[in-house]
Parts: C-alpha cells; structure tokens; sequence
C-alpha cells in the first residue's frame, strides 16, 4: 500500500493535477482529473 501522507502532500501541492491518484494507483480517475 502507498503511504497516504505522500499522497495527502501530493494532493495538498498539486492535487489539480490529479497526480495524488496516479500515485494511489487510481489511474482511471487521474486522467479524469487531467481533462
């Protein structure tokens, strides 16, 4: 499992990228997030 700090600081610095759910793993909603 990813560390879910990481991706809370990901998310908090450049969570509208959607780059916090390519590190979860969560790809389908990561490019959602890009369009």
């Amino acid at each position: 499992m990813k560390n879910k700090t990481t991706a809370t600081l990901i998310a908090f610095f450049i969570g509208g990228l959607g780059i916090h759910r390519f590190y979860l793993n969560q790809i389908a909603q990561g490019q959602e997030k890009e369009k």
